[in-house]
Formats: structure tokens, sequence, C-alpha cells
């Protein structure tokens, strides 16, 4: 699954998109952005697909009757298994109508090896950032009248890369070219076109490498620090994968 991105701030992204999109809202920069803090990811909706703006990882969906369900339900909609998104009560509004580009740097993933836990940081080799594919809606407190804009990221199986990082459960996110992007947000898209979209991105134009466990370790030290992402090698896996 995802739950651990790198999310760009607002300098990178206008560096990266110049004129091509408008920036709402703030961004900071998140090294580690830990799915399960909920904290804002930039997000380009189908409502507004000229526009970056800040949701809330954890998709709330509009028929949640009060708070206490909602914070319940986000941790268990921050990703969306493509297999399932037509099915699933909390998907099925989103996936037809309300989906999302969200902007990001690389994400993290763990490699299981015997009782040990090596954690990769995963990019695209020649984008500085890129698009995951999203689902997102709009659920307002009846209680309070405020409302809260949130999302999920689509995953789907992996690619020959991923299935050696996730080795477990061999998946990875949904990653949306920018050639792609807009038939992603296309109000008009079929199901069937959907489906042909939500598919395993191409293994060749992703780099991955090895970093420290430090990323593993958010309840003791603080992870969302530049030298979360940078490369530590590990000598047993050369071993491995000879």
């Amino acid at each position: 699954m995802c739950y651990h991105l790198y999310t760009p701030d607002e300098k990178e992204m206008v560096s990266v998109f110049e004129d091509d999109y408008t920036l709402i809202g703030e961004y900071d920069r998140y090294y580690h952005n830990n799915a399960f803090l909920h904290n804002p990811v930039p997000v380009i909706t189908q409502a507004q697909p000229m526009a970056i703006q800040p949701f809330r990882w954890g998709l709330v969906p509009a028929w949640v009757k009060n708070r206490v369900q909602a914070m319940e339900l986000r941790d268990m909609t921050l990703n969306a298994t493509a297999e399932h998104v037509f099915e699933k009560p909390s998907f099925k509004d989103s996936i037809t109508g309300k989906r999302c580009l969200v902007v990001v740097k690389g994400f993290y993933e763990n490699r299981h090896e015997g009782k040990y836990k090596y954690p990769y940081y995963i990019s695209l080799a020649e984008e500085r950032l890129f698009f995951l594919g999203g689902l997102y809606n709009e659920w307002t407190d009846p209680a309070s009248g405020e409302s809260f804009q949130t999302c999920s990221v689509v995953t789907t199986r992996a690619n020959v890369l991923m299935e050696r990082i996730h080795n477990t459960k061999k998946r990875m996110p949904l990653i949306i070219g920018r050639a792609e992007a807009a038939a992603w947000l296309d109000p008009a898209a079929s199901a069937d076109g959907l489906r042909a979209l939500m598919q395993p991105f191409a293994a060749d134009r992703m780099q991955a490498h090895t970093i420290s466990r430090l990323l593993n370790q958010s309840r003791t030290r603080p992870t969302n620090v530049p030298e979360v992402c940078n490369a530590v090698t590990y000598p047993e896996l050369a071993l491995l994968d000879l």
C-alpha cells in the first residue's frame, strides 16, 4: 500500500509547473508525509483542473454521519485499491466524478527480508515531480457546519520493480503520467477507460534506493527531515539480489 510520501512545497511546484496551475493555499515541504497524521497533500481535482489545492489525506465520504465516524473512517480510506473502487461505498461516488491527481516528489515502501525491514525511496527517473491517481470528496460536519476536503491515493498491483521492494503485498501507488493526466480528470471518462488507466507504471521509468531505518522510527524520532530519503547501503541485500 502507499502510506508514505515526499510532497513538495510551493516554491518547487511553481518551479516545475510554472504557469500550468494556480496554487491555492499554502504548502509545507514534507520530506516524510505520513498518511496516518492526515497532513494536507497538494491535489488537482476534476472540479478545478487548473489549480493545486491542499486536501487532507484520508477520504471522508459525504454520507458520513458525524465527526467520530469521520475520524475512524479516514484511517481506512488512505488508499483505494484499483480493483475495488467501483464497488466500495467509500469510493464509488468519487471514482465516477471526483478524481484527482496528488502531486509528489517521491514515495516510500519497505522491503521485508526475514525479520528485517529495508526502507526504500522511490521516484521517477526523469521527473522532479509527478502525479499519483487519487480520489477526493468533501464532508460537512453536521454539528459545526465545518467542511473538510479529503482524498485517497489509488493503488494497483506492483510492477517488477515494486514487486521486489514491496514484496509482501506487491502493491504500488497509481502513477499517472503527464500525458494521461487529462484523461484521469476527464468528466466523460468511462469505467472501462478508467480501468485502462489504473495499471502499474512502467518500471524502467522509475528509480529507487535504500534509505536508513529512520523512516520507520516515527514513534521515537522526527522523520520529517531531509535526511530521511538519503541513500544508505545494506550489504546483505546485495547478496540476496545476486
